[in-house]
């Protein structure tokens, strides 16, 4: 686990997280998801496509998930993963892409990754709604 210092995301350290990291609210229902970033400043920031602010933004730690511990769920394997990552999602935050249940938080994680969308919540649901009409369709 790590922890904001209301400034900025720290390893156990001390040191700031990478940029392309990519990080979760585990105390979050839906495990919302964003990316460590930095500004032109250096100042870290955090992307993400979050249905609070209606779709790809870039924001202060803080305001992620109000200065609480996240997960790290992805690290970048180097320097240009992490440009990559990185470009990814700021392309999505410049094109003003908009929060969907078919592109979430996760989705835009998975997207910045490899370019190829993909949510653990949203197919867990799937999964659950496809159990349930089968045990309906068998049952009933």
């Amino acid at each position: 686990m790590y922890q904001t210092n209301s400034i900025f995301y720290i390893d156990q350290l001390g040191r700031p997280l990478m940029a392309g990291i990519a990080i979760e609210d585990p105390t979050s229902i839906v495990r919302h998801q964003g990316l460590i970033a930095y500004d032109q400043l250096g100042q870290q920031v955090v992307l993400e496509n979050s249905f609070r602010f209606g779709g790809a933004v870039l924001i202060q730690p803080v305001m992620f998930n109000g200065g609480k511990q996240v997960k790290i769920v992805r690290v970048p394997r180097n320097l240009h993963e992490s440009q990559a990552v990185i470009q990814r999602a700021w392309n999505d935050v410049v094109k003003q892409l908009k929060w969907t249940p078919l592109y979430n938080c996760q989705d835009f994680i998975s997207n910045a990754y490899t370019g190829k969308v993909g949510s653990k919540t949203r197919d867990g649901i799937a999964l659950g709604g496809l159990a349930a009409a089968a045990l309906f369709a068998i049952v009933g």
